[in-house]
Order: C-alpha cells, then structure tokens, then sequence
C-alpha cells in the first residue's frame, strides 16, 4: 500500500488535459463549482441577498433599455416589455454564445469567439425586435441607444465621484 508522501512525491507526474481545451470543464471549473460552492457557504440569507441583488440589478439594467425603446418606438414601450426584454435578451445571449463558442470551437479555432459573439448579438436584437414590435434597424438602434445610455450615465457617476482618469473631462 502506498504511503501519502508517495502519492505527493509522483502527483507531478499526473498530466490533466488543459481546461483551455475543454470549454465545458472550463466553464464548469470556473463558474459553477465556485456558485456551488458560494452557495453553500452563504446558506439561506446569502441565498435571498444573491436573489434580490439580483432582481435589483434587473431593475437597473432595464431603465435604458425602457428609455431607448420609449424614444425608439415614439412613446410605445412600456418599462414592463423593456424588463422583460432585458431578462430574455441576457439570457438567450448567454446561451447562444456559449452553444456557439462550443460547437465552433473545433472548426473555427480562435474566430469561432467572435461569431459566437456577433450571433449573440443578433438573437439578442431579435429578442428586442419581437418585444417592442419593432423592425431590424429600429431593434439594433434600441441596443445601440441603449449602450449610449449605460456609458453615459456611467461616465457622470465617475465624473461625480471623481474616479474618472484625468483627461477625459
């Protein structure tokens, strides 16, 4: 029977494939096992605190959305269709970027992050397109507007905390 200094001694010798080649292990290693892990240490309260940091967040990332529809569409968008929007766009965007990261990987290499990115875009506009009744070009200016929007109301917080880097106002 082996000793453990002798499992440690040859642990050197054991070659694990890399995680880089391997999206579903990476992914798994990186993001699920420490939410796992997370959420058994927080237990129940950190639970609901995760759940309405959460909601919170959803609120918040939905007000642009509202305010470029709203302009887009003149006045017809309600902030009810723009959370919706928001919570459907982010997560149809999630799942076609990695289903397309994962099953181009192996054809396209290194471009295969890149389209999966560009048809993550375009689900997620088609996603605005269906929710605000809207045509293609209206759908892209509504993400594009809002963007403007998170970066300019992110750009005055730090403007008003004074966390901008000199320069740039």
């Amino acid at each position: 029977m082996r000793q453990p200094a002798d499992l440690h001694a040859n642990c050197h010798r054991v070659k694990l494939p890399p995680l880089k080649d391997d999206p579903i292990a990476f992914s798994f290693f990186c993001f699920i096992c420490p939410a796992m892990f997370g959420l058994a240490v927080l237990g129940l309260v950190g639970l609901v605190v995760l759940i309405v940091g959460l909601v919170v967040a959803w609120i918040i990332a939905s007000i642009p959305v509202y305010f470029a529809a709203k302009l887009i569409t003149s006045g017809k968008a309600g902030l009810g269709q723009a959370m919706v929007a928001t919570l459907l766009g982010t997560v149809v965007y999630a799942i076609v970027s990695f289903l397309f990261g994962v099953l181009l990987s192996p054809m396209l290499g290194s471009a295969a992050p890149a389209i999966a990115t560009f048809a993550a875009f375009l689900v997620w506009v088609l996603v605005y397109k269906t929710s605000f009744s809207t045509r293609w070009l209206q759908a892209v200016g509504i993400a594009i507007l809002a963007s403007v929007i998170v970066y300019a109301f992110n750009a005055a917080i730090a403007y008003i905390l004074g966390t901008l880097p000199s320069g740039i106002f």
